[in-house]
Parts: C-alpha cells; structure tokens; sequence
C-alpha cells in the first residue's frame, strides 16, 4: 500500500528540519538529566532497599552573582547562578542564600551533597574529625576556577560514602575562596531539619579554612561572613518544572559588596 503525498511530504519536512537542527548542534553535550552544563548529576542510594535512587543537580561552581567578573562580585541580586572565572556571591546569611537559590528554582545544597562533592583525605593532618577536605587557609576573595569542577557521579553512593584519592584532594570550592552554607538533610528518624544552617568550612576572624565540616548549627540568624558563599542543588526530577524568576531591579544594589579580593 502506497503512502499518501501528504504524508510523505511531512516526512521529507521533518528530515529537513532535524538535519537543520544537528547542523546548529553539531557538538554532542555530555550526558546531563539536569539541564545544562553549569550543574553535575550525583545520584544517592535510596533511604531502604526498596526506595528509589535520588539523582541530584550540583552546581558546580559555588553561586555568583548574574554580573559578577574575575575582579567584582557583581551587584544583582536578582538570583544565584553557576559560573566559572568569576567571584562568588559571599557575605550572606543562611535565609539571603536559601532565597537567592529559591529565586533561580533550586534550593540550597544540604551537607549531605557538599560531602559527597568534597572528598575525604584517609590521614587528616587535622586531628580526628573525618570531614576535613583541604587544609588551606583562606584570606581573601578569589575567581573561581577549572579546579572547582564537580564530576558526574553516575553510581550510586550512600550519603557517608568517601571519594578517597591519593594525597589530599582539593575541596571545590578552594579556589573560589570561600566556605559555603549547608542546610542539614532530613534523617531516617527525622530528627534533622533541613531550615537548621550549617557551615562548610571552619571560620577564624578574617580568614576560612575550606572544606571543614561544622556539625553544629549557626545559631545567629543575622550571621554572615566576606569569606561564607553558598551552592545550589535541586532533585533532577524536578529541573524541568522549575525555572529563575526574571531579573528585577528592585534586587540591584547600589554598590557592590564590600569584600577582599585578591589581586586587587
């Protein structure tokens, strides 16, 4: 049985229009359910045997600024995005980050992800706390870098999983200079609340130590640090229904923060 012309004719179209499309995208992305290539997928075991695997979005560089620069942490506020070579948005507190990453359709990264992206050293040099992931010392501001890069975690991994590797791996957000909010996840026994803040790095005056984890909550509300940024995370499942909020003007400063960068 012949097919009819109409028919063929939407076939030929169709050829058409998807070898116009592999025309303009000729270069393959790399696999990624989470949208684009500023986030990386880490997928978590389930709670049970039964459950099913959580695929996380990271960003995987630490937030910054729409309009931040190698030089200048930017002044709009408008929502948290996930660039590379420029300054992070830090000096914070733990509310400004959670609604700067509401504002771009995700939420603020839990510590449970932030220690799966940060791998732990198997003799720490810092005595017997298991989550301390580099050992710098932090005084000012600096672009984040190729070294920030957060890789695909395709496997499985519980959430106490180690990525141990020869040395002392670098903490991501090393380069970016600064340690990062957390929230804390919600635990089998539901005694963890994920509005509780924790901070990712260990703060000492005017200097951070990147990739320390505090266990305990920051009590203070109004806290915040030059020094203290934040990450973005949502569930890949749910990237598709979520979106930035447009830009606004009401979320421009007046003036950029106040912040050491180094070079300057």
């Amino acid at each position: 049985m012949s097919m009819p012309r109409t028919s063929l004719r939407r076939i030929a179209s169709a050829a058409v229009a998807c070898a116009a499309l592999a025309a303009c995208y000729s270069v393959e992305p790399l696999p990624n359910d989470c949208g684009d290539g500023t986030m990386s997928i880490v997928t978590f075991t389930g709670r049970s045997d039964g459950d099913e695997a959580i695929r996380t979005c990271v960003d995987i560089h630490v937030a910054s600024r729409r309009d931040a620069t190698r030089t200048s942490p930017g002044r709009d506020d408008s929502f948290a995005v996930s660039q590379p070579n420029v300054i992070p948005w830090t000096n914070v507190t733990f509310e400004e980050a959670v609604t700067a990453c509401g504002r771009a359709g995700k939420f603020l990264c839990d510590v449970t992800a932030e220690k799966i992206i940060g791998p732990t050293p198997r003799n720490s040099s810092m005595g017997s706390d298991p989550w301390i992931f580099d050992a710098a010392t932090i005084t000012k501001l600096r672009a984040t870098g190729p070294e920030t890069s957060v890789p695909h975690r395709f496997d499985a991994v519980l959430p106490a999983d180690a990525l141990v590797n020869a040395g002392t791996p670098q903490y991501p957000d090393t380069s970016g200079s600064v340690a990062v909010w957390g929230s804390s996840p919600e635990a089998f026994d539901k005694s963890q609340d994920p509005r509780i803040p924790l901070v990712i790095g260990r703060i000492r005056g005017d200097a951070v130590q990147s990739g320390y984890l505090v266990q305990s909550p920051v009590l203070d509300a109004s806290y915040k640090h030059p020094l203290l940024g934040f990450r973005c995370c949502i569930n890949a499942k749910m990237r598709s229904a979520f979106g930035p909020i447009a830009p606004n003007e009401k979320y421009l400063r007046a003036q950029e923060d106040n912040v050491s960068i180094e070079g300057r």
